[in-house]
């Protein structure tokens, strides 16, 4: 699995009612109480020879626009999304930004990364030991 595919699979388990999706994606409509969220590798950056880092975007999108119930919506699930990053070994967040997308929907694009081998570079090396 990806880093995007693992992350989503973290925030779909730890809230299994919300709407997830492991690539860009904007929903139509977001039901109250559910927050949906989509989740993509914005970036990839080869830190050594042995090691990649991935750079996860995520969008967190609620139902609620203003107000204070509005804030709480928010803030409680960018709790319930901090919470599942922090759960994925090897990965961290290190910035959430709140939004207003397409001036329709509130919510949070948080930015979360992690390394891992070079699996490029591990492949290269297998096929040039056959």
């Amino acid at each position: 699995m990806t880093p995007r595919e693992i992350l989503a699979a973290a925030v779909l388990a730890a809230q299994p009612e919300w709407t997830v999706k492991d690539y860009p994606w904007k929903p139509k409509q977001v039901a109250k109480d559910q927050a949906a969220v989509a989740v993509w590798r914005s970036d990839l950056e080869l830190v050594n020879a042995l090691e990649l880092r991935h750079t996860l975007t995520v969008n967190l999108y609620v139902s609620r626009t203003e107000g204070a119930d509005a804030e709480a919506e928010a803030d409680d699930a960018l709790d319930a999304v901090l919470l599942a990053i922090q759960g994925v070994p090897g990965l961290a967040w290190s910035r959430a930004e709140r939004q207003t997308f397409d001036n329709v929907f509130t919510g949070w694009q948080i930015t979360a990364s992690g390394t891992s081998t070079n699996v490029y570079r591990q492949e290269v090396l297998a096929g040039s030991s056959t």
